[in-house]
């Protein structure tokens, strides 16, 4: 993991979704803690439930009609990955404050995290655009920036677009 993430990057990737028809559009945001670390731990230190989290050399699964299936392939590192919202809102950034709302306090215990387990961040957006609807606004308040800057965080939009 040695490398340290650039402040407030963004990376943006875009995939048309051929085949697939949304009805609306939606968005999910999430923070995410990647590094060499027990899961159980983070959550021990921050006091917050994850919402996934799995630990590295384990095994990679997908869900095919309810059973797990073996890829065959192990997790590269530990992921902590918790402070989900999933209430859409066309101003994505209010979604994007939501989640990092229960971080705020913590920002120094983040940074203890980062440094002792060499951890990675990552504010997570993962909004699905329907063409035929509104376009959410995704650019994040300068709250968000601020609480990025603060806990070294990468800022990650992976967009689905419905080209209906």
């Amino acid at each position: 993991m040695g490398s340290t993430p650039t402040l407030c990057s963004l990376f943006i990737w875009i995939w048309l979704g051929k085949g697939i028809r949304m009805k609306k559009t939606t968005c999910y945001t999430y923070f995410s803690i990647k590094g060499e670390f027990d899961p159980d731990e983070i959550t021990s230190i921050l006091g917050i439930q994850p919402v996934k989290t799995f630990r590295a050399s384990e095994p990679r699964y997908y869900l095919k009609n309810g059973q797990k299936i073996d890829t065959g392939y192990k997790y590269s590192c530990s992921c902590w990955d918790g402070c989900r919202c999933d209430e859409y809102d066309v101003i994505i950034s209010n979604q994007m404050e939501k989640t990092i709302e229960p971080l705020i306090p913590k920002i120094d215990l983040l940074n203890e995290i980062r440094e002792r387990f060499e951890a990675t961040y990552t504010l997570e957006v993962v909004p699905s655009i329907c063409c035929e609807h509104e376009k959410p606004c995704i650019s994040p308040s300068m709250k968000v920036i601020d609480f990025c800057s603060k806990v070294r965080a990468d800022l990650d939009i992976d967009w689905y677009i419905d080209n209906v």
